[in-house]
């Protein structure tokens, strides 16, 4: 619940003191996001199993930033905590987005030496399967994966980095941008 309150609401009041308009949902509004419980003995962790896309585009037509806090409903009415880039990866297909971009505190997908700036879906899963890319990194690129279902490109950013939002949605090379190509 703190994350649909408190840090949601961080999150809105810091895009409206930059001049956008913002406002705040929970998964569990409407029904945006209906999860099962991913494995009892850790309790109320959920995994997507559906997306409601209607409450955020009710709000992005009426000119509003949504931000959704990564809380979904259960077939049971409980209420389930679920991965935050797992829900936008899901989030971002139930729109039909164009564009994809996760931020992180890293300058992308590393091999172990350096960011790869381009990585296709076969990179990807050769990188999964030999513990290249592991821990905390994996939902991040198993929400661009899954985000490329709509997306045509998707990028992993360093979201310490100042404006680095815009120039990844400007096409300019930053982080780690993916694309269906070998797939």
């Amino acid at each position: 619940m703190v994350l649909g309150g408190l840090v949601n609401g961080e999150i809105v009041s810091r895009i409206v003191a930059a001049g956008s308009r913002a406002i705040g949902l929970s998964g569990s509004d409407d029904g945006i996001l209906r999860a099962a419980v991913r494995d009892p003995e850790i309790g109320l962790v959920g995994e997507v199993q559906s997306v409601n896309p209607d409450p955020i585009r009710t709000v992005l037509d009426a000119g509003y930033i949504a931000v959704v806090a990564p809380l979904a409903i259960s077939a049971d009415g409980s209420f389930l905590n679920v991965n935050a880039d797992t829900a936008a990866g899901e989030i971002a297909v139930a729109l039909g987005a164009s564009r994809f971009v996760s931020l992180t505190d890293v300058d992308g997908v590393s091999d172990g030496r350096a960011p790869r700036r381009q990585l296709s879906l076969n990179e990807v899963r050769a990188l999964i399967g030999n513990d290249t890319i592991s821990g905390g990194m994996i939902p991040k690129v198993e929400a661009c994966t899954r985000a490329l279902a709509a997306a045509d490109m998707v990028h992993i950013v360093d979201g310490r980095k100042p404006h680095v939002l815009l120039r990844a949605l400007m096409g300019e090379p930053t982080g780690t941008t993916m694309t269906a190509a070998g797939a």
